[in-house]
C-alpha cells in the first residue's frame, strides 16, 4: 500500500518515487515517455528490516536537490538516500529521549534549501 509520492530524478532521468509501506520499499517509475516502468531502489520488498538499507513501513518522502528524505515510521528514523546508490547517505535516528522519538509524517523543502518537517508538539527534552 503506498503511502507517499513525490517527484525526482532517478540516472537522469524524471521519476515518481513511491513509499510502498506495505512492502517496506521505495519504488521509482519514471515519468518520461508512455507506460512507465517501476522498479524498488531502496529496501527489500515484503521483508521489513532496522539496517541502514532495510525500511520498516515508510510512510513519507521529499527529494530535494539530489536527495530523498524517507520517513521510516517503525525504525523512527529519517533515512536520507541518493537516489542513483543503493546505500543510505545518513540516517537520522531515535537516539533522542522517548518522548522526542519520531517518524516524520511529512516533509516539504523551502526555496532556500531547507527541509522542514512537522513535530511532536508534546515532545519534551530529557
Amino acid at each position: 500500500m503506498p503511502w507517499a509520492c513525490c517527484r525526482g530524478v532517478l540516472h537522469g532521468g524524471e521519476a515518481l518515487f513511491v513509499a510502498d509501506s506495505g512492502n517496506h520499499c521505495i519504488r521509482a517509475v519514471s515519468t518520461e515517455g508512455a507506460g512507465g516502468v517501476g522498479r524498488t531502489v531502496f529496501g527489500t520488498p515484503q521483508s521489513p528490516g532496522k539496517a541502514p538499507t532495510e525500511l520498516n513501513f515508510p510512510w513519507s518522502l521529499c527529494y530535494h536537490g539530489t536527495l530523498l528524505y524517507v520517513g521510516d515510521k517503525y525504525n523512527m528514523r529519517i533515512v536520507v538516500l541518493s537516489p542513483d546508490e543503493p546505500a543510505a547517505v545518513r540516517v537520522v535516528s531515535d537516539e533522542w529521549p522517548w518522548a522526542s522519538r519520531f517518524a516524520p509524517r511529512g516533509f516539504a523543502s523551502s526555496p532556500d534549501g531547507v527541509v522542514l518537517l512537522p513535530t511532536n508538539s508534546k515532545a519534551r527534552a530529557g
